[in-house]
Order: C-alpha cells, then structure tokens, then sequence
C-alpha cells in the first residue's frame, strides 16, 4: 500500500497538492489471487477519485481501510471529492466502475458503491 501510494502520487504530481490518501491496512496474509485484484481496484478507485481531484481540491482525502472480521476481509475506500450530477447519475455505465465490481465478484465478495457524499465502495469477502 506505501509503493502503490507513493507511485500514484508521483505519477499524478500531487507531491505539492492539498491531497491526503490515508490508509489503515492490517497486516493480513492473503494468496496473490486476492492480492491482486484488490490491488487492482484501489489503483481504479485513486484514479477515478483524482480525475475530480482537479476540479474540487479543498481539504481532499481519500481514506483505505483494510481490516479482518471474523473470517472475512473488509475493504472501504472514501474519498470526499464533490462530482458532478451527470457523473453521480451515470456512474454505473462507467469503465471504471463496472472493473472493480467484476474485480469484486472475482473474489465473492459483496460490494456496494454510494455516491451521496463522495465517494464510497464497501467490500466484504
């Protein structure tokens, strides 16, 4: 999560910006057929949230959690950048969105994405 952190942040140029990614990632032991599409939709996710980054760049976070509950895996991904409607409204026609939920049922997982305020994708598999 550090490597992939800090190539997103040095491919976009986003070292000066007022961008936090924040991420909170247990220690986790996973085989590299759950690694890797999870690596997958967090670089998806960062790169849907900072194509909005450069038009709404107050106070920007995006905040990852990966953590265990009980015997599954929990992934949250939030961002607080403002979209516009046409984007909120077709959202579900998008490139980006329709990879990270087929990235989601490659791992049987239940997602949910929520739009209301930012962004937001739940992940439990």
């Amino acid at each position: 999560m550090k490597q992939l952190r800090k190539n997103i942040i040095s491919t976009y140029k986003l070292q000066n910006k007022n961008l936090q990614i924040i991420c909170e990632v247990e220690p986790i032991n996973i085989k590299i057929d759950l690694a890797l599409p999870i690596a997958l939709m967090i670089n998806e996710l960062i790169v849907n949230s900072i194509k909005c980054y450069d038009q709404y760049s107050k106070n920007a976070i995006i905040d990852i959690v990966i953590k265990r509950q009980s015997h599954k895996i929990s992934f949250s991904y939030s961002d607080n950048f403002l979209r516009d409607e046409h984007f909120t409204s077709n959202y579900e026609e998008s490139y980006a969105f329709n990879l990270v939920d087929a990235l989601a049922a490659q791992l049987n997982g239940l997602s949910k994405f929520d739009l209301s305020v930012g962004m937001r994708f739940n992940l439990i598999f």
